[in-house]
């Protein structure tokens, strides 16, 4: 009798870690990235930043381009505005830090920290603070408005995020393919020039020569560098 308990126990045993390594086997398949943020970025038409050193900027796509709207009207700067949507398509979480309210200040993810709405055809998608960076600057704390769970996530961007709103505007004077250049010329007071593209493989070379018309006397062509 004693010799059949400790057959059922023992077959009970190994029962149970069969159920226990099969279970943690079938977590690791199913399991997914958890995400804090992740947006369909198709449907962003509007980014408002809100940043203690920089003040308040708002971001808005018009008419298919991307504009600064406020504090000041003008084109945005196109490759700083696809940064943060690279950001906002998915930010992964890499634990929980705190729940706790009182621990906002310490990770920065309250006042002291950036403040990011994003909003598509007037409905919020993304609501939440960007705090400090981890002591090993890969990761970032961050915090959405209406909760008080702080989660480290992967990546150190703040700065993606924290720029002057002269910094989000399109500098820009003009933008041309520099490879569909093959002639430009330049007048001064009291000389030109006229530069060409001469092809010599493996290079291409500028030739400069003097413009027709120019007051220089200089017969001499010369490449360009």
């Amino acid at each position: 009798m004693k010799n059949k308990s400790i057959t059922y126990l023992g077959i009970t045993l190994v029962v149970l870690l069969i159920v226990f390594f099969i279970s943690k086997s079938t977590d690791k398949t199913v399991g997914r990235t958890e995400y804090f943020v992740k947006v369909d970025t198709n449907l962003v038409d509007y980014i408002h930043l809100v940043s203690p050193d920089h003040g308040e900027t708002t971001l808005e796509k018009v008419n298919d381009f991307w504009r600064v709207t406020d504090p000041v009207d003008f084109p945005a700067e196109v490759r700083n505005v696809h940064e943060v949507m690279k950001k906002l398509d998915g930010l992964e979480i890499e634990n929980l830090v705190s729940g706790r309210a009182e621990q906002r200040s310490n990770y920065q993810v309250d006042s002291t920290g950036i403040l990011v709405e994003v909003k598509g055809g007037g409905k919020m998608l993304a609501n939440f603070y960007i705090g400090k960076p981890a002591s090993t600057y890969k990761h970032t704390y961050m915090r959405e408005v209406d909760s008080d769970d702080i989660f480290m996530v992967d990546g150190n961007f703040k700065y993606f995020f924290s720029r002057k709103t002269n910094d989000w505007r399109n500098k820009s004077i003009i933008q041309i393919n520099k490879d569909a250049i093959e002639e430009f010329s330049v007048k001064f007071p009291d000389k030109s020039k006229q530069d060409r593209k001469a092809s010599q493989e493996p290079f291409e070379l500028w030739i400069s020569s003097p413009y027709p018309g120019s007051k220089s006397t200089d017969p001499t062509n010369s490449p360009v560098t």
